[in-house]
């Protein structure tokens, strides 16, 4: 499985962003479909006002990734904890309408 390396940036004040508070924090995500295993032991935190980026080939699970945060998909193990309450606690028709928290899903539609 591809496992991309990640570092810590530093921010304009030198700040290391790994020491920031994190806003959405991933930890150990696992998602198996029968025999597939979608995910394995995803773990990530996004530090507030920041832009992130997924990227990956296809077939490697980013869009299983985003399904698991809106809470389309049910994770095998592992949590996921938005501004330190974790989502697999909320009910997922609340995490629906939290656009106001900073959380929404959308889908692309190709126009007529």
């Amino acid at each position: 499985m591809y496992r991309p390396r990640c570092r810590a940036r530093r921010t304009r004040e030198g700040n290391d962003e790994s020491t920031a508070p994190a806003l959405l924090r991933v930890r150990n995500l696992g998602v198996r479909f029968g025999g597939i295993v979608a995910l394995d032991d995803v773990s990530f935190d996004v530090a507030p006002n920041r832009i992130v980026g997924l990227i990956g080939p296809n077939g490697a699970g980013k869009t299983t990734l985003f399904n698991c945060l809106s809470r389309l998909y049910q994770c095998d193990n592992g949590d996921i904890v938005f501004d330190g309450k974790s989502l697999l606690r909320v009910p997922r028709h609340r995490i629906a309408a939290s656009v106001s928290a900073g959380r929404s899903r959308t889908w692309r539609c190709s126009a007529p």
